[in-house]
């Protein structure tokens, strides 16, 4: 996701090759994260929290999307999401394995 967002803009034209591999990077996001919820006994709880969470996402995402766009421009956004894409890989490959499972 976070090349295919970085080629958007350095690009500068919205391309098909990236805005299809962001699309298949980003679909997997949700399936992935509810798999892992259901998989770790969350049941309909964690299922409720996950979708309040992502709801909440979606909101602040577009907060600090209009607020880069107003104050610099709609290809900085892509590039803020990008640098995000990235930190969140780090994070996630960095404190998401866990030792017991083998995942």
């Amino acid at each position: 996701m976070a090349a295919a967002m970085a080629a958007l803009v350095l690009t500068g034209v919205p391309a098909l090759i990236p805005l299809v591999v962001w699309g298949v990077g980003y679909g997997g996001v949700g399936v992935t994260l509810q798999l892992w919820i259901m998989r770790s006994g969350g049941g309909e709880l964690g299922t409720a929290l996950f979708v309040g969470a992502f709801n909440v996402s979606i909101a602040l995402g577009a907060l600090a999307g209009g607020r880069i766009a107003d104050g610099l421009s709609v290809s900085a956004v892509m590039g803020a999401g990008a640098a995000l894409a990235v930190i969140s890989a780090a994070v996630a490959g960095i404190g998401g394995r866990s030792r017991t499972s083998g995942s």
